[in-house]
């Protein structure tokens, strides 16, 4: 188990290497851009499939996040690291598993404390292409996608045997279900990705509930050379506010756009490494909630 921000670092190393080694080892099959026929730097969920491809990626995010007033706040810092792979069974058909590893810290407005670290809610997640329309310039795809989080992750308790409160559990204890319609778009050297999802939850432990969420993404990039790309884009999110034994909670729910910019290098052939930066720009939120700028390291790897 994870048992510090340095521990989760120094994973995310560990697994680079193991990617670039294995990645190296399977530089002598056919690569993946040329399977697929398109030379667009890609990341997990942005790509163009093909029979027999297997994607692997861990992705790294840290946020925190302000809650309730000066008098009363609190603050969550969360580092996560989400190991996840994909394996397409056909050029439409593509299944995919994902764990999230997180330290999560709340800081209370009276200076207590309280961190979890360990595995979050499992991800199972089906895509499929419904439109595929290519030809040799360019390439529109679209279709829909499922995930369901299964409530696998521990509950933490205090040292004196007491449950933490919700705020300090890495997940609510709840089956989460995801709907998405995506579309892509490739014309080397652009592409473009939308995506909207919509999220529904079970009551899970404390009586919680997370309330149903929509979210919609807007990505464009542009290919400088064979291994470097710039991206940016748009992202919204509005949801209900969350309950706990019916009640409505304090600052959670509304609506929030961030905007982002990004980079993809390529490290080797078929290994992608993305850093994204993610900065609030409009929000119409509940109550008191302050969201952080947001940033995540992925690296991507077909075999």
């Amino acid at each position: 188990m994870i048992r510090s921000l340095q521990g989760v670092a120094t994973i995310l190393v560990l697994l680079a290497t193991t990617t670039l080694f294995f990645a190296d080892l399977s530089s002598a099959q056919a690569c993946a851009a040329c399977a697929c026929g398109d030379p667009t730097l890609t990341t997990l969920g942005s790509d163009r499939a093909f029979a027999g491809r297997v994607r692997m990626s861990s992705i790294m995010r840290y946020r925190s996040l302000k809650l309730g007033d000066a008098a009363n706040q609190t603050e969550l810092r969360e580092l996560q690291l989400m190991l996840a792979g994909a394996v397409s069974l056909t050029d439409r058909l593509t299944l995919g598993i994902a764990i999230p590893l997180a330290e999560l810290t709340v800081n209370y407005a009276n200076l207590a404390q309280d961190r979890s670290v360990g595995p979050r809610d499992l991800r199972l997640s089906a895509k499929w292409t419904v439109m595929s329309d290519r030809n040799a310039r360019e390439a529109h795809l679209g279709g829909v996608r499922f995930e369901l989080r299964l409530p696998t992750a521990p509950e933490f308790s205090a040292n004196d045997g007491t449950l933490l409160p919700i705020e300090a559990q890495l997940d609510p204890g709840s089956w989460k279900f995801v709907q998405a319609l995506w579309y892509s778009y490739f014309a080397y050297p652009w592409s473009l990705q939308a995506s909207a999802r919509l999220r529904v939850t079970t009551e899970g432990n404390q009586a919680y509930q997370q309330g149903i969420a929509g979210f919609v993404d807007v990505q464009g990039q542009y290919q400088l050379n064979t291994r470097l790309a710039l991206s940016a884009g748009l992202h919204g999110r509005i949801a209900r506010e969350n309950t706990q034994a019916e009640s409505p909670e304090a600052d959670t729910g509304g609506g929030i756009v961030f905007g982002s910019a990004g980079l993809t290098v390529a490290l080797a052939q078929d290994t992608n490494l993305n850093l994204n930066g993610f900065i609030p720009a409009y929000a119409v939120l509940n109550g008191y909630q302050k969201e952080s700028p947001l940033v995540e390291v992925s690296l991507t790897t077909d075999f």
